[in-house]
């Protein structure tokens, strides 16, 4: 049986302590669909009709969820018939005022907290499967008193590109891209700065002897920023990515892309790219490589929507696609 815990922001936005969440059920995202059923250890507790189209939960849990879930399309689902009342709800969730609809399409997350009689539930879906936990009440109330949403900036201060690599000349194209990330009011973006830098980042000419590799400072940033906002920051990104996804999705359909469209899908894919780098130096990232996986076989399937010569004079995709020869944003700008 999969344990794995539901995602740690998803829980505190559902106003839960993850450490009172205890897993009671959960299967890998595929096994709704695949007809497998969701199992816990008494057993099967959700199981497809042979349309494959409805899952009933039974057995080997409380009378809660003895409750009917439509699978509306792949990895979307609506909760009926609730046996107590919706307290909380968070990531792409939503409820009507009589279902809940539980959305876990391109890399989002969804949750619900439940109150029953049997004391509180939490039902989530996202990437890396669906999970339906109890949650505990803790003997001390406090931790439930003091809890808060999720951060929306940083705490700590980007470092400039002085701090980054020296006193050294700097590409202009580098130059101007970081100052926009690094002066944006989104959270993620200003992370992507820094990734940026990492990733990107040549000694230009003569002042080659003056540079220095922005390898340690970056890693020293990345470790550095509180565990809240790393949660906050990947949890956005993720959703950025599903909506990446979505775009490239739609571009088989478009006869009117423009180049500036092009452009900035292309970007944003670079942004995300930039984000993951500085996750994985803080030993995080997993859900958001999986997400951006998502995006990337997106885009693979709509290139040939894409204009050949949209972005050949792109100077910052042009530097992804050297130094990473299997991006396809930096591909764009060799056509």
């Amino acid at each position: 049986m999969k344990t794995d815990r539901p995602p740690r922001d998803l829980l505190e936005g559902l106003g839960v302590s993850p450490d009172h969440v205890r897993v009671l059920a959960a299967a890998e995202s595929e096994i709704p669909r695949k007809g497998q059923g969701l199992s816990s250890e008494a057993g099967p507790v959700l199981a497809l009709s042979e349309s494959f189209a409805k899952v009933k939960l039974t057995g080997a849990l409380p009378a809660f969820f003895a409750i009917t879930a439509h699978q509306i399309e792949a990895d979307v689902f609506r909760l009926e018939e609730l046996q107590g009342s919706v307290k909380r709800l968070a990531g792409h969730a939503a409820h009507d005022g009589k279902d809940v609809r539980l959305d876990a399409r391109s890399g989002r997350t969804s949750g619900v907290l439940v109150e029953t009689a049997e004391g509180r539930m939490v039902i989530v879906a996202g990437l890396t499967g669906v999970t339906v936990s109890s949650v505990d009440p803790p003997e001390d109330l406090s931790a439930l008193e003091n809890w808060a949403p999720l951060p929306e900036q940083l705490s700590i201060a980007v470092p400039s590109l002085n701090d980054l690599v020296g006193p050294c000349a700097v590409e202009p194209w580098l130059t101007a891209r970081f100052g926009e990330l690094r002066g944006s009011e989104r959270m993620a973006d200003r992370v992507a700065a820094v990734g940026l830098v990492l990733r990107l980042w040549t000694p230009v000419g003569a002042d080659r002897s003056r540079a220095i590799d922005p390898g340690p400072a970056v890693a020293k940033w990345a470790r550095s920023i509180p565990r809240r906002e790393l949660d906050a920051t990947e949890r956005v990104a993720i959703e950025r990515a599903g909506d990446l996804r979505e775009e490239l999705d739609s571009l088989p359909e478009r006869d009117d892309l423009t180049a500036g469209e092009v452009a900035a899908l292309a970007h944003e894919r670079d942004v995300l790219e930039s984000v993951l780098v500085v996750l994985r130096l803080a030993d995080r990232g997993r859900p958001l490589r999986i997400a951006l996986a998502g995006a990337d076989d997106s885009a693979i399937t709509s290139m040939s929507a894409i204009p050949s010569e949209a972005l050949s004079d792109d100077e910052l995709l042009g530097a992804a696609g050297v130094a990473d020869h299997d991006a396809w944003w930096g591909r764009l700008a060799d056509e």
